[in-house]
């Protein structure tokens, strides 16, 4: 009896626990530091996803707006045409996309 109460006082509250607690599977020392590295990538890679697929399709998109509002004659009065329904949405595309590459 005697020397199981002087092995709990040697011990003290950490009896029967190894490596700080945590029965022998601690984070310390390299695989730590290789698992906190890890973290970081997985979460900089959800972030990357997030903003690449969230945002930039809006930034495009308003990228395109910002194109078509172009000061170029042409473009305004194939716009015009079009609001006026004098061409439909298929003309209106395929000559945009022409002038669009010639002024490019």
């Amino acid at each position: 009896m005697n020397t199981v109460a002087t092995t709990l006082l040697q011990m003290g509250p950490h009896y029967g626990q190894m490596d700080g607690g945590w029965m022998g599977v601690g984070w310390t020392g390299w695989a730590g530091i290789l698992a906190m590295i890890v973290f970081a990538l997985l979460l900089a890679a959800v972030v990357f996803a997030l903003v690449r697929f969230l945002f930039v399709p809006l930034v495009e998109a308003a990228d395109r707006y910002d194109e078509d509002r172009t000061t170029d004659p042409a473009l305004a009065t194939l716009r015009e045409r079009f609001a006026r329904g004098e061409i439909d949405e298929e003309e209106y595309n395929r000559r945009r996309r022409i002038l669009t590459e010639k002024t490019a």
